[in-house]
């Protein structure tokens, strides 16, 4: 399994030159088909969820949220920390927990949190982009593999 899943692209032999078009198509694709929720995750987003921040375009999380009736603040885009310094800002708490499938996420958004005296509790999730073993170099950061999991987490240890 790739660590990426542009990596797969280009171990099928597409070249690096067609990422905007592979992305473009990703957007357009995810803006216009529903992708469904894993089992179990969208009660949890509906009990925890203040904000969303993702790489993915704001346009796209926010049309497919509206299609399971979730209406969320969305951040995101290509700079991170800026979304994420943006999306702390708004939604004004001093700890919350920050969920991702991404090991160079988890690092940057604790950077964010540290920079504006944030409490940034880190759940990294093994169903998305990366695995357990991915995340070993990030500290502080507790690793689940289901949605259960989180939810039993979040239930227990809840900062709202």
């Amino acid at each position: 399994r790739s660590n990426h899943f542009l990596e797969s692209y280009w171990q099928a032999g597409f070249d690096k030159s067609m990422l905007p078009s592979i992305r473009a198509d990703f957007l357009e694709y995810f803006s216009n088909h529903d992708v469904p929720f894993y089992d179990g995750m969208k009660q949890l987003v509906n009990s925890f969820a203040i904000a969303i921040l993702s790489h993915t375009s704001p346009v796209v999380i926010k049309a497919q949220l509206s299609r399971h009736g979730i209406m969320l603040p969305v951040f995101g885009g290509e700079d991170k920390k800026t979304a994420c310094v943006e999306c702390l800002r708004c939604i004004g708490q001093n700890s919350v927990f920050y969920i991702t499938d991404s090991p160079t996420d988890a690092l940057t958004v604790s950077e964010a949190g540290k920079e504006l005296n944030v409490n940034i509790r880190l759940i990294g999730v093994t169903w998305g982009l990366h695995t357990e073993t991915e995340f070993n170099n990030c500290k502080n950061i507790l690793v689940v593999s289901s949605v259960e999991q989180l939810g039993s987490i979040l239930h227990n240890n809840s900062v709202k």
